[in-house]
């Protein structure tokens, strides 16, 4: 994970316990802790107190955090160690500051509902920006016809587009390159 990315994970982790009131007082989460608004609550809570169990202790934020990891990504797991789509599968539930606002902070998103059930949908949009933004449009377009016989990439199935991807990521050539304005022509 990087800094940026660590960044994200505390600032949406506080957006959703702002949304949901999990906070602590006097030691204990607040009375008025959002805890079965739906079923994402449900699951999260469910496996928040398995853990304040398994520690003998009270439910806490600290469960309920760590229990988002287990509910997003299948296990409890230290968020420096993320990958980028078990990320992405957090911030189903969390928001991420664009246009996923988070089942956690709005369950009725269905932004947030479309990609929890299709995971490949964050690495497609992650791979089409690159392709995009930081490579040459006619390169792409290039590779993309000899590759796989048709110069619209943006249409490849995911296999496909992550090959494409996964070629240009390792050729310098494909990417755009800085203007020095020094050289330019007048």
């Amino acid at each position: 994970m990087s800094p940026a990315q660590d960044k994200m994970y505390w600032r949406r982790w506080a957006a959703c316990c702002r949304a949901n009131d999990w906070r602590m007082v006097s030691g204990r989460l607040a009375p008025a802790a959002r805890l079965d608004g739906s079923a994402a609550h449900c699951k999260v809570v469910a496996a928040a107190r398995q853990l304040a169990y398994s520690e003998a202790v009270g439910l806490d934020a600290d469960h309920l955090r760590h229990a988002c990891h287990i509910v997003a990504i299948g296990r409890d797991k230290s968020h420096l160690k993320f990958t980028n789509k078990e990320f992405d599968a957090l911030l189903d539930y969390w928001g991420d500051d664009r246009d996923i606002r988070g089942l956690l902070i709005d369950p009725d998103d269905l932004a947030s509902a479309i990609h929890q059930q299709n995971p490949t949908l964050k690495t497609r949009e992650r791979m089409v920006k690159f392709l995009r933004d930081d490579c040459i449009g006619s390169y792409v377009a290039g590779e993309s016809g000899r590759l796989f016989g048709t110069k619209d990439w943006e249409a490849l199935a995911d296999d496909q587009l992550t090959r494409l991807y996964e070629h240009l990521r390792n050729r310098p050539n494909s990417r755009k390159r800085e203007r020095d304005p020094e050289n330019e022509p007048f």
